[in-house]
């Protein structure tokens, strides 16, 4: 068998020398190339150094290319590769040291002190996520407030360029892809290094939308503008960056961002008229609502009103806002009085908002009165109420009282109507006045009593002059046998009859006999609250010592002493001078009117009240004061005598009505009627403009 044969050694050495060849030949090649790999590189300045000397020497590359390549990071940061249409694998540098590392590195590079930052030590703070920039951001908007520059820097902070913007995407039309579009340039070039691999950072977000809203630059405001339109990119999802944006415009209340709300509130369909993003112009009022309603002004609020009113919109969006300013909040009373006032306003709202407004005119109306000088003095000086002078501003206003005005004229169900009727008599205007005299003067016959079982107790009118009003429908007493002991004298008794004409007479006696009892209990009323008002007002226990006692009996002629009896106090009337002045109250409007009311037209009224003590005759103190009254009435009254007055001043177009009630602290009188007894006189002066002016 033979041995098989071997391969020569002369052929095994060519083909070793061939392929040795072909090695070297490949080096050179590669050695020659004209895009050499770089050597690795150990810090991230070395990695930034190499990036600024590739992008130096780059050639724009045509658009068309620039559609097929790739951004690729490398592990060296700011190392770019391209990955051709080819297929060909990026070349990368060998690994350097952590992240981390080098964030630490640009952190140290920094001040520690944030407040002397720069702002390119803002952006490469961004840049490297740097974690102290988000109490950075806020710091440094406090101290740079309506700072255009600060309000630039920081919606630069806040912006994502590798992101889009929710309008942007609410336009794409687009099929999906699974890559990411690459960061580009102002011209379109992809942007590698270290943007590239920028981490989001929501919360660096958020703190940058409530910087803006603190700065209140012009800069600072257009970036919360672009972010309700939609049109600017962050790392926040775009409900969360809208909710932001609210949040920081409510929370700094200042004009130029509630005007903001303002329209983002009543124009959310001119803001967003579509989807965009998470939100439609309804969600977008819906999460301004959120943020407005628990803690915005008074003064926004009305605002609100005003541009509803004055749009006349309907539809989900004003219902909204309507619902949420009807709230029974005091701080809603002006944005209230706006709707209330307002051409578009149904019957049952005004209702609604009537309820509300009742309590308000009483508690304004008893402060306003409680204030008024011991003396003629102005009440200038005294404080009021920030409460009392918003009530006043909003209620007492010209516009509002005509709406109450025509509403009071309007009147056809008094049991319908009780909160009307319970703010009407509460509202010291002109206007209301008139129209509840004339309410009355249709609606007298049917009594005093009908009213009060409609809750429209006329003993309860908080206004004083509305007794001027009473005082103007039919009235007549109910007394047949005139006597001393009125308590005790007989009432007349009505025949039964079935004649028409019979029973109407039977019953507007009735109702004139009511409104006589009515009319008494009024006059007391205002009396015990103008008393009530006095308490404090005087400087001691009592305003006025005693003259020198002296008989003011009846007397058929006017005597000397009595006229030079002084008119103390301010009471228009002499007050006898053996009379011990316990309480009083005066007020004339409009020389009193306060001037934190200044905005509001002052009401006319004068009003005079004195309470005395003293020891005589009923019939002499009613004789004193009968003597200085034109056209006055006497009346028995339980345990005294009432003597009233009505007269109307054509000259000057006013009307004034005088009441004087002289209570004895016994029901039955003394049996001698020449013997002084104690006595309790309230003397009640009221004027007010004719009704029918």
């Amino acid at each position: 068998m033979s041995l098989p044969q071997s391969r020569p050694p002369c052929v095994a050495c060519g083909r070793f020398q061939a392929w040795a060849m072909i090695t070297v030949l490949v080096v050179a090649a590669g050695c020659s190339s004209a895009d050499p790999l770089p050597p690795p590189r150990k810090s991230v300045a070395e990695d930034e150094e190499v990036a600024a000397e590739v992008s130096a020497n780059v050639v724009t590359t045509p658009v068309e290319e620039v559609k097929n390549t790739k951004v690729v990071a490398g592990v060296g940061r700011g190392l770019v590769a391209k990955e051709t249409q080819g297929g060909s694998k990026p070349r990368t540098a060998e690994p350097r040291k952590a992240a981390s590392d080098d964030e630490e590195v640009e952190q140290k590079s920094r001040p520690e002190d944030a407040r002397q930052w720069t702002a390119d030590d803002f952006r490469d703070a961004k840049r490297m996520n740097d974690p102290r920039l988000v109490r950075a951001v806020n710091d440094w908007a406090a101290q740079h407030v309506n700072d255009d520059a600060a309000g630039q820097l920081i919606v630069e902070l806040l912006e994502a360029p590798d992101k889009s913007a929710p309008a942007e995407r609410a336009t794409f039309n687009v099929e999906s892809s699974s890559q990411t579009s690459a960061a580009v340039d102002e011209d379109g070039f992809p942007i590698g290094g270290a943007l590239a691999e920028r981490r989001a950072n929501p919360q660096l977000a958020e703190a940058c939308v409530a910087a803006l809203g603190a700065n209140g630059s012009a800069a600072a405001r257009k970036g919360l503008r672009r972010a309700l339109l939609g049109t600017l990119a962050t790392d926040l999802t775009d409900k969360r960056l809208v909710e932001a944006t609210l949040k920081a415009l409510a929370t700094n209340r200042q004009p130029k961002n509630e005007d903001m709300l303002l329209t983002v509130l009543v124009k959310a369909e001119q803001v967003r008229p579509s989807l965009i993003g998470d939100l439609d112009a309804n969600g977008l009022q819906e999460e301004c609502l959120k943020q407005v309603k628990n803690q915005s002004s008074a003064r926004f609020r009305r605002s609100v009103a005003v541009e509803l009113v004055a749009s006349g919109k309907t539809g989900p969006l004003r219902e909204r806002l309507v619902a949420w300013l009807m709230t029974a909040d005091f701080v809603n009373l002006p944005a209230q009085s706006v709707l209330y006032a307002g051409r578009n306003c149904d019957l049952e709202t005004r209702r609604k908002l009537e309820k509300q407004f009742a309590p308000y005119g009483k508690d304004a109306l008893l402060e306003t009165l409680g204030r008024a000088s011991g003396g003629e003095t102005s009440t200038d000086g005294r404080t009021m109420s920030e409460r009392t002078v918003q009530i006043g501003t909003e209620l007492w206003e010209s516009d509002f009282a005509k709406v109450v005005a025509q509403r009071v004229r309007e009147v056809d169900s008094l049991a319908a109507e009780r909160e009307l009727m319970a703010l009407a008599t509460a509202l010291p205007l002109h206007e209301v006045r008139r129209e509840t005299a004339m309410l009355l003067k249709r609606r007298w016959s049917t009594g005093a009593k009908a009213w009060e079982k409609d809750h429209a107790d006329v003993t309860k009118f908080l206004d004083p002059g509305l007794l001027l009003a009473v005082k103007a429908v039919p009235r007549e007493d109910a007394l047949v046998h005139r006597s001393s002991l009125g308590d005790k004298a007989e009432k007349p008794k009505l025949v039964e009859s079935n004649n028409p004409e019979v029973q109407r007479f039977q019953s507007e006696k009735k109702a004139k006999e009511e409104w006589m009892v009515a009319t008494e209990s009024l006059v007391k009323a205002i009396n015990e609250r103008l008393r009530s008002a006095s308490q404090g007002a005087l400087s001691g226990p009592t305003a006025t010592t005693n003259f020198t006692s002296s008989d003011c009996g009846a007397q058929t002629t006017t005597t000397d002493d009595e006229e030079s009896a002084p008119t103390r106090g301010g009471m228009p009337l002499r007050l006898p001078p053996a009379a011990q002045v316990i309480s009083e109250f005066h007020l004339e409007w409009p020389r009193q009117w306060p001037a934190q009311l200044s905005t509001v037209p002052a009401p006319e009224l004068v009003v005079h009240y004195v309470r005395m003590e003293q020891e005589e005759r009923v019939a002499s103190v009613q004789g004193f004061y009968r003597r200085q009254l034109k056209k006055s009435e006497s009346r028995l009254i339980k345990q005294g005598n009432w003597l009233e007055s009505v007269e109307r001043l054509s000259d000057e177009g006013r009307v004034r009505s005088v009441d004087v009630m002289i209570t004895r602290p016994t029901e039955a009188p003394p049996r001698d009627r020449t013997v002084k007894e104690p006595l309790v006189v309230d003397v009640l002066w009221i004027e007010t403009p004719e009704f029918r002016q």
